[in-house]
């Protein structure tokens, strides 16, 4: 009899948990919660298998590109702040020691760029294809070592040469950094999703 007895209680358990309401709505809610909790989970999967949805490599692989872009797009723009911030000083005859200054600044942004600009180029080949790598070789790089060649004749120009022949020298730096510049803007314009 004694052998009965866990059963019996077992049983009236069993049936009074089946009477009680509260008791069967939570049963039905909990299940209703795993239900969708399964059907969410299958739903993204399916709609990453679709390309609809981005899987976690691809958002890891668009932060990089992004971080790449952002790097990039920084590095050349203070170039070029630079390099103007230096004509504007020189042009408007601002004392040595703030010359010297933006040059300082200009050499620095300058060698930053130099110390990343292979990384760029393969991170370019990589996110963007070899067409975008090679136009940053060749074409933008030419535009920033002509830019630089420039501003080199600016800041070394021998003598005190005429007023003249010193704005001829500021007017050819100032139109290669507008061009390097605009190459460069059309360049960063294609770093778009999906660029490619």
């Amino acid at each position: 009899m004694s052998a009965d007895l866990p059963t019996d209680r077992a049983n009236n358990v069993m049936s009074s948990l089946r009477n009680n309401r509260l008791i069967a709505a939570a049963i039905v809610v909990g299940a209703l919660f795993t239900g969708l909790a399964q059907f969410s989970d299958s739903l993204e999967k399916l709609l990453v298998r679709l390309g609809v949805h981005p899987d976690a490599l691809s958002l890891t692989r668009e932060s990089q590109r992004d971080d790449v872009s952002r790097q990039l797009t920084s590095q050349a723009w203070r170039r070029f702040f630079w390099a103007r911030a230096y004509l504007a000083r020189v042009e408007r005859d601002a004392s040595q020691s703030e010359q010297d200054d933006a040059w300082h600044k200009y050499v620095e942004a300058s060698a930053e760029w130099s110390s990343n600009f292979m990384i760029f180029v393969l991170a370019v080949d990589k996110f963007y294809g070899r067409g975008k790598s090679l136009e940053l070789e060749n074409d933008l790089q030419k535009a920033l070592s002509a830019m630089a060649e420039k501003l080199i004749a600016v800041r070394y120009r021998q003598g005190s040469s005429p007023a003249e022949q010193r704005n001829a020298i500021l007017s050819i730096a100032r139109a290669a950094v507008d061009a390097a510049n605009q190459g460069f803007y059309t360049f960063v314009s294609g770093f778009q999703p999906g660029a490619r």
